[in-house]
């Protein structure tokens, strides 16, 4: 078997998965959401990734991005806010990124429309 047959037989393995196949995939590997078919890509499915790996949240598609998933991203990555939708950058969301790593969050905080808030949860928190 040459190399482009190979690969051919790895991408029909990976489109014969079952949903409960990649769920489990996912929960082993969460960045493996990175292969799954779009149209088998749920709610459960991508919160078992970003829970495995947070930075699972770059395949996460944009519509089923909740607060839920991108929180449970963040906690689990701190690096994930990246990946965080700018309607979703709320002030939970930036506290439980600087609860992880507080340089991550200055990143984004033109996106966080309470920046003045986390700036003076800091502060009160450092005193």
């Amino acid at each position: 078997m040459n190399a482009s047959e190979d690969a051919a037989v790895k991408t029909m393995r990976f489109m014969q998965k079952t949903p409960e196949q990649w769920l489990n995939t996912v929960k082993k590997n969460g960045m493996a959401l990175k292969r799954v078919p779009h149209k088998l890509k749920t709610t459960e499915l991508c919160l078992a990734a970003v829970h495995e790996d947070g930075l699972g949240l770059e395949f996460v598609p944009e519509e089923l991005k909740t607060s839920e998933i991108c929180l449970t991203a963040i906690q689990e990555s701190a690096g994930a806010v990246e990946y965080v939708p700018a309607r979703l950058i709320i002030p939970v969301l930036c506290l439980a990124t600087v609860k992880r790593a507080r340089i991550a969050i200055f990143k984004r905080f033109e996106k966080c429309t309470s920046a003045s808030l986390i700036r003076d949860k800091i502060s009160d928190r450092e005193a």
